[in-house]
């Protein structure tokens, strides 16, 4: 299991602003001044692993390279508890890096303060954010015999998808070799007159980009959409029939509060802006399962042929597009540990009997709009609130964990913390949970604003709660009002270290082991490429660790 966390960028200029692009520039320096970091091997965005086994970069639209967001991904890990320590270890390189690159940026004539927010929502509404990834099973037997025919049956468009974006880009070059020759000539004394020269000439470079991405789009859509909709019919079709109603109602624990545009609490962040169960290959689209890693994997593989056979394999990386960002540690402990069990419950048919809502968005936007959780929805076993769609896959867990014959302690913990938190819920006993549940502890921040209609000063407080080390959540836990998970030596160590017995300890070990003086390497996931061009050397790391399967609370890619 693993998970990606977009960190919103907080600068106050005392000048100009710099561009978010340079901030990133200038944190990823520092994050290399505290451990070893080679760059990623895929250079249409700027990004670094560490050494363990980690990675940050800088996620924007092609066409808005200043406005972006710092993503950080976890190494892949064996279980919450570890994904978890990996999650606070990302979130302690950061604040080691802000201030040496707010230092930096300074010297460079950007003074100002800097920050990172840990959420999934700015002040206009604008949604990104966290996303959770679980190795499971794609489909079995005939099912994953006639996915692999259809994806096979898809070869020729996207072979026919490649050529088209290569001769686009051919005739980009020669627009742009033509608008570049306009440019000489307009600046020649004669011509700097003609008014239809220096509407050629001066074209604004963002614009340009907003259309090429608009054609990279539209080129890529007969493809993509096919594709979206092939995975739709078979890819992780258990979890997703017998699990939709356990993610539709997680928010009444794993959601972090926020406050909307009209002034009200709801449950999450995220949840608002979820429109598809599955996507269509359509870039508005905000899925609760996202299969956009599977497209990308298909869309890149002209530039990176090898990583096109890994989309027939069995086992495949489901990516949760319906998730908040934690600040809480048992928040983040709980919402990871019973999502792998609901997964391990789908994949081995103990879920056949499990809730199905017909109308999931709908019932997911009722769910979060309730924090008195008394709202219910529609299943095929009537109408059940949030609370009692939960409490059904907790008997389920319990079941599951007391028949499985190698119970891991974690999973057992996990049970005992999901019940007290349901049982604490259900009984209205908030106080119980403030320090604990993100939601619940941000309602209570807000609590004297909300009685005072202070709607500036809340929506201040639903940002800034999420702001790591100096924000709300990080203040509060300073009081020691919030129960910790981990000591600081854990996550100090975590900085540093690759998680054992997974697929990052060879890839961090490599990282930690280079002598700085030899070839140029590039860093993926799953290999290094040592030097460049055509005598480059590809190493490929590990895909399974040695130690034993990594499944549900015991393990997941």
């Amino acid at each position: 299991m693993g998970q990606e966390t977009e960190y919103a960028i907080r600068f106050s200029p005392k000048l100009g602003h710099p561009g978010n692009d340079t901030i990133y520039r200038f944190l990823a320096e520092a994050i290399g001044s505290h451990v070893r970091t080679e760059p990623g091997l895929y250079t249409q965005r700027p990004q670094i692993f560490t050494q363990n086994g980690g990675a940050f970069h800088y996620e924007c639209l092609p066409y808005g390279h200043e406005g972006g967001l710092i993503e950080g991904a976890t190494p892949e890990c064996r279980g919450p508890s570890q994904l978890l320590l990996y999650q606070k270890a990302q979130e302690a390189l950061l604040l080691k890096a802000i201030p040496i690159a707010e230092k930096r940026l300074g010297v460079h004539g950007h003074p100002g303060k800097l920050g990172l927010l840990k959420n999934c929502r700015d002040a206009e509404g604008h949604v990104y954010g966290a996303q959770e990834s679980f190795e499971a099973e794609v489909a079995s037997g005939a099912s994953m015999f006639v996915y692999r025919v259809g994806l096979l049956a898809l070869l020729p468009l996207l072979a026919l998808t490649f050529i088209i974006r290569r001769v686009a880009v051919l005739i980009a070059l020669i627009g742009l070799t033509v608008a570049m020759l306009g440019a000489v000539i307009a600046a020649l004394p004669p011509f700097r007159s003609r008014s239809w020269l220096d509407r050629l000439t001066n074209v604004k470079e963002q614009r340009n980009e907003r259309r090429l991405y608009r054609v990279s789009l539209w080129l890529n859509r007969p493809f993509a959409s096919l594709f979206s909709r092939w995975l739709n019919l078979w890819a992780f079709k258990r979890i997703r029939n017998h699990g939709h109603a356990f993610f539709v109602s997680r928010a009444v624990y794993s959601g972090a509060g926020s406050v909307d545009e009209s002034g009200r609490f709801v449950l999450s962040e995220k949840a608002p802006a979820i429109n598809r169960v599955v996507p269509r290959g359509h870039p508005e689209d905000r899925a609760i399962f996202d299969t956009g890693n599977l497209l990308k994997i298909a869309l890149g593989a002209d530039a990176h042929f090898h990583l096109l056979r890994g989309l027939f394999s069995q086992r495949q990386r489901l990516q949760l597009g319906l998730a908040d960002s934690s600040m809480l540690e048992e928040a983040e402990f709980l919402k990871m540990g019973t999502t792998a069990l609901v997964v391990d419950m789908a994949e081995t048919g103990w879920l056949e009997d499990a809730p199905m809502l017909s109308q999931p968005v709908e019932a997911l936007h009722t769910l979060v709009a309730d924090p008195t959780l008394e709202a219910t929805v529609t299943t095929t076993s009537g109408e059940l609130s949030g609370l009692q769609i939960q409490r059904y896959y907790l008997e389920r867990a319990k079941a599951f964990v007391a028949d499985s014959k190698a119970t891991s302690l974690e999973a057992s913990e996990v049970v005992g913390l999901w019940e007290e938190v349901l049982t604490a819920l259900e009984a209205k006993e908030m106080d119980r949970l403030v320090g604990r549940i993100d939601w619940v502890t941000k309602r209570y921040l807000l609590e004297g604003c909300e009685s005072r209609g202070d709607a500036a000063m809340m929506k201040t407080i639903d940002l800034r709660y999420h702001e790591i080390g100096d924000g709300y959540s990080a203040q509060f836990a300073r009081t020691g009002n919030v129960q910790q998970l981990l000591s600081p030596d854990e996550i100090e160590n975590a900085v540093s270290e690759p998680p054992e017995g997974t697929p990052a300890y060879a890839r961090g070990r490599f990282i930690r082991s280079r002598e700085s003086n030899l070839a140029p390497v590039r860093i993926s996931w799953h290999s290094a490429l040592i030097g460049g061009g055509l005598k480059g050397k590809l190493i490929r790391f590990p895909t399974r660790p040695e130690a034993e399967s990594d499944r549900g609370t015991d393990g997941g890619e």
